[in-house]
């Protein structure tokens, strides 16, 4: 059940517009539509009028159905008129109509079954027994090739481990994936696992030729910057609850970065992640499934919820960001070292908060987080050291052709995380009121293999 309560705050102009629509189609009184709109306090003529009815293209296509968009429905450039409030390209979607993203989601998303086997006691004196089990999440679709049938999945490190498994690694060796409104065996496909990390819950996946890919309607999925996602924009969880198959719950955005601690995979302690809060339902099953937003973009990778008596609807995602930086780095790894994980770079360097503050964005009726961020350490000997000087305010981090301006603490932390070895990387920096460039190469020997 889709518990999603849309908000009751509306435009002025939208809810005049569908009075006098349906007044319109009924005619239901002798005074025509503009009279009134007169009455009910519309300044303007006849030809305003008829322009607010029909609505206008937003900057970035804030708008909604029948123009429902920005102050006074006022126009932008390039906007895409989008019903249900999506967005124009590289804008972040604010409409709380969760159709359109379950839409382009569903067919991004996969359910995943992880299978085992483990040794079991069997009496004295007789030989272990083996069962054999499985282990139940969703997966979505990273990377494609559909003509040959190829593609990256990525879901939690969780759903393909587990402590108990008879496999030297703990990684199930035997994995099936299920597209959406193919949830049966003859639609398996087989999966192998490619690399992840423990601390990061991000595992890859790879499936090569499969007929079941080539001949669907699938999709990979797009990602956007999830530095840019406020609190209360639509998050729309499509996984596999209870492994009962493929399904779509929706909420919103509570938190957009917070650290929690989460139970080990191996069975004791707690690894510390950081995570974007949701009010959406979150269930088993949901684990490796998507978020996305209300263009269908993805948010981030589900991989938590709170199970406490007296605590409802708090789930966590893993941000799109670090989603994108644990990927490429393992699908890097892969594919040009034949490694199977993530490998970290250390330069050498501590940042800290100098200042924060919540900044409105009344172009897209947000409120983000503003930090200050600055050089607070080096380490003597390091990459880092002798080229940045404690007290530069990092202003934006760049590398092959990628560049991301740095609002918060984790933003530069994220981006690094998805290089490799020989990237050159361009740091922005304040020193003294005068704006530099700061470059440092990112040799192998400062790389290490995160768990």
């Amino acid at each position: 059940m889709n518990i999603f309560k849309k908000s009751i705050c509306r435009s002025i102009s939208a809810l005049l517009a569908a009075v006098f629509l349906a007044c319109s189609l009924a005619s239901c009184t002798g005074e025509s539509a503009y009279d009134i709109a007169v009455r009910y306090g519309f300044e303007g003529d006849e030809e305003e009028w008829l322009e607010s009815l029909e609505g206008k293209n937003g900057k970035d296509g804030k708008d909604g159905e029948n123009g429902k968009d920005g102050e006074n429905g006022k126009d932008g450039e390039n906007g895409k008129d989008g019903k249900d409030g999506k967005d124009g390209e590289n804008g972040i979607a604010t409409g709380n109509d969760s159709s359109y993203a379950a839409a382009i989601g569903l067919r991004s998303v996969v359910s995943v079954f992880s299978f085992f086997e483990k040794n079991e006691y069997a009496g004295y004196g007789r030989d272990p027994e083996v069962t054999t089990y499985s282990s139940a999440g969703a997966g979505v679709i990273y990377k494609l090739d559909k003509n040959k049938g190829d593609a990256y999945i990525v879901t939690n490190y969780h759903v393909v481990y587990d402590k108990s498994s008879n496999t030297s690694d703990k990684i199930s060796d035997d994995i099936k994936l299920y597209l959406y409104g193919q949830h049966y065996e003859e639609k398996a496909v087989t999966a192998e696992y490619v690399g992840g990390s423990m601390n990061y819950d991000i595992a890859v996946l790879k499936v090569e030729n499969s007929e079941v890919i080539k001949n669907s309607d699938v999709l990979a999925v797009t990602l956007i910057n999830s530095d840019l996602i406020a609190a209360g924009t639509l998050a729309v969880a499509i996984g596999n609850p209870e492994s009962g198959g493929i399904a779509v719950t929706s909420g919103i955005i509570s938190v957009d970065s917070e650290y929690v601690d989460v139970a080990s995979p191996k069975g004791s302690g707690a690894i510390e992640m950081r995570v974007m809060r949701v009010d959406t339902p979150i269930n088993h099953g949901n684990s490796g499934g998507g978020l996305f937003d209300a263009n269908g973009r993805l948010i981030g990778i589900v991989n938590a919820k709170t199970e406490i008596d007296g605590v409802d609807d708090i789930g966590y995602a893993i941000p799109a960001n670090i989603v994108y930086a644990a990927t490429e780095n393992i699908i890097n790894n892969y594919e040009k070292n034949g490694r199977s994980g993530v490998y970290k770079a250390t330069i050498g360097m501590g940042i800290q908060i100098d200042d924060s503050s919540a900044v409105f964005d009344e172009e897209k009726s947000q409120v983000l987080i503003q930090e200050t961020i600055v050089v607070s350490e080096l380490t003597e000997g390091s990459v880092a050291s002798g080229t940045f000087e404690i007290g530069d305010k990092l202003v934006s981090i760049s590398s092959g052709g990628k560049t991301r301006e740095i609002r918060r603490l984790f933003t530069a932390i994220d981006f690094i995380l998805s290089l490799s070895a020989g990237d050159e990387v361009t740091f922005t920096v304040e020193r003294n009121g005068q704006i530099t460039e700061v470059k440092i190469i990112l040799d192998a020997s400062i790389f290490s293999k995160i768990a």
